[in-house]
C-alpha cells in the first residue's frame, strides 16, 4: 500500500512515542470529516540504521495517509491538501511540552499529596504529640 505524506504533529521521536501523532490522526478526522474509503490515516514510519552493524530501527516520522492501490489509482490529493492544512494549524496550536504524558503524570502526583496547609498542620500535630511523648 503507498503512503502519502501529510505532516508533523508534535514532537515524538522514539519508536513508543506515538501519542502526538495519534491526536493529530483524531483532530484530522474530526475536521476533515471521514477517510476516503480505501484510504488510512497513520503514523508513517522510517528506518534508520542502528547502532549495530545490520541492525536497523524505525522510528515514527509523521503522519501519513495510505490507500488500496488495488481499489485506487491515485491519493486523494484534495483530502491530502485539506488534511495538510488542518495537521499544520494543529501542531502550531497545541503546546506539545505541557501535556506530555510524564508532565500530567506529574501533576496527577502533586494532587494527590494534601495541600501545603494541611501538610503544616499535620507537621505541627506531630511535633507537638512528639514534644509531650518523652
Amino acid at each position: 500500500m503507498p503512503w502519502i505524506s501529510i505532516g508533523q504533529c508534535g514532537h515524538s521521536t522514539t519508536a513508543g512515542d506515538t501519542f502526538e501523532f495519534q491526536l493529530g490522526i483524531e483532530y484530522l478526522k474530526l475536521v476533515c470529516g471521514e477517510v476516503p474509503e480505501g484510504c488510512e490515516l497513520g503514523v508513517m514510519w522510517e528506518e534508520f540504521d542502528g547502532m549495530k552493524v545490520g541492525e536497523t530501527v524505525s522510528l515514527p516520522s509523521g503522519v501519513g495517509l495510505c490507500w488500496d492501490d488495488t481499489e485506487i489509482s491515485d491519493a486523494p490529493y484534495d483530502y491530502v491538501s485539506r488534511c495538510e492544512i488542518a495537521l499544520g494549524i494543529f501542531h502550531e496550536a497545541v503546546d506539545w511540552s505541557a501535556i506530555r504524558p510524564e508532565v500530567v503524570n506529574e501533576e496527577f502526583r502533586k494532587s494527590e499529596e494534601p495541600p501545603e496547609e494541611l501538610r503544616e498542620a499535620e507537621d505541627e500535630t506531630t511535633d507537638a504529640g512528639g514534644a509531650g511523648s518523652g
